[in-house]
């Protein structure tokens, strides 16, 4: 009887990639093999484009089918994460080993099979933007400063003679500043309908008001009034939802108050069993990669994914996610930069 294969680790990884990928390597010998096999796929479970029906048979040598129903020509890769694929051997490769739960980085591949470093990340990258679009449904949202200790490599968006880290507290300001405009126009939205039935009185005291937070004292100095004057306005003011009064006699404008909030408002703080999870997977990314840029931090975390949970990324379960996720452009994937809050997957898909 054969040995078991060890289970995959740190120390023997490279060799278990190797090993699966001579398995692979005996099915699909040659470049021309694998584009047959890829092509030989997609049109078992292809669809007219025109008339939806599924008796079509491939022209031959080309990429291109034809519909026997309707007689509509169309591209078997179009319309899915292989279009544009000019070999299809490493994308096979990468999505044979994926589906098997090998892990691996960029270097190891290039150093085993020969593939540019460049291809390979830039067809991780694809094939994370499709894991991406799978994890709304499962995945938990967590900020992305929880990782910050893996901030380690630069991209575009590192600022200048700044250390990598620098790029998550641009993103916090980012997202603080459209959390801010969006509250404010919702804000507006839902009180300018007030302001606008507003007396002349009332419209003074809510400008003054709106400016800052200002004591009562100062109220009643700037209009030149006496309390008795303001006291039924105040009161329409804050029952209207403008104005909030706050400890001391001081009042500030509800929207002022809100957009402070908003500022001061801290991440709720994960669960010690989220953190666990996210502890483990800052774990197999450090090691694995030993540091990696926050812009690309979500694909990172769908390779994660995808490498450990075996029970939604099993054998072929990839290949039919890249055939049905559309196209993705070079543009896309260079223009991509991870949101403040992530969605994050653990090992066991919770």
């Amino acid at each position: 009887m054969n040995k078991k294969r060890p289970e995959t680790d740190a120390s023997n990884i490279a060799e278990d990639a190797v090993f699966a990928l001579r398995e692979f390597e005996k099915k699909f010998s040659t470049e021309e093999v694998c584009m047959e096999v890829l092509l030989s796929r997609l049109l078992k479970r292809a669809k007219c484009k025109a008339c939806a029906g599924n008796n079509l048979r491939r022209i031959s040598r080309s990429r291109d089918y034809h519909c026997n129903n309707c007689g509509e020509k169309s591209s078997l890769t179009a319309g899915t994460a292989f279009a544009g694929v000019r070999k299809a051997g490493p994308h096979l490769k990468l999505i044979w080993l994926l589906e098997r739960g090998f892990t691996f980085n960029c270097l190891q591949i290039h150093k085993h099979l020969g593939i540019a470093y460049s291809t390979c990340l830039a067809i991780l990258k694809k094939l994370s933007k499709v894991i991406q679009d799978k994890m709304e449904l499962v995945a938990k949202t967590v900020d992305s400063s929880a990782f910050l200790v893996l901030f380690k490599k630069r991209s575009r968006l590192t600022p200048a003679n700044e250390h990598p880290q620098a790029e998550q507290r641009i993103a916090n300001l980012k997202g603080q500043e459209a959390k801010k405009s969006q509250l404010k126009h919702e804000i507006t939205d839902l009180s300018l309908p007030k302001i606008e039935s507003l007396s002349e009185l009332e419209r003074k005291l809510y400008d003054l008001i709106s400016k800052e937070k200002i004591h009562l004292d100062h109220i009643l100095y700037g209009l030149n009034l006496s309390f008795n004057d303001l006291a039924s306005p105040l009161f329409d003011l804050e029952n209207m939802g403008l104005i909030e009064r706050l400890p001391a006699d001081y009042y500030i404008a509800k929207e002022q108050k809100l957009l402070s909030d908003a500022e001061n408002s801290g991440v709720e703080p994960c669960s010690k069993k989220m953190k666990k999870r996210i502890d483990k997977c800052k774990a197999f990314l450090k090691e694995k990669f030993d540091g990696i840029s926050r812009k690309y931090l979500q694909n990172y975390l769908a390779i994660f994914w995808c490498m450990h949970d075996r029970k939604t990324w099993g054998c072929n379960k990839l290949f039919e996610a890249c055939r049905l996720s559309g196209e993705i452009s070079q543009h896309q994937i260079l223009m991509y930069e991870t949101p403040l809050e992530v969605s994050f997957v653990s090992a066991d898909g919770k």
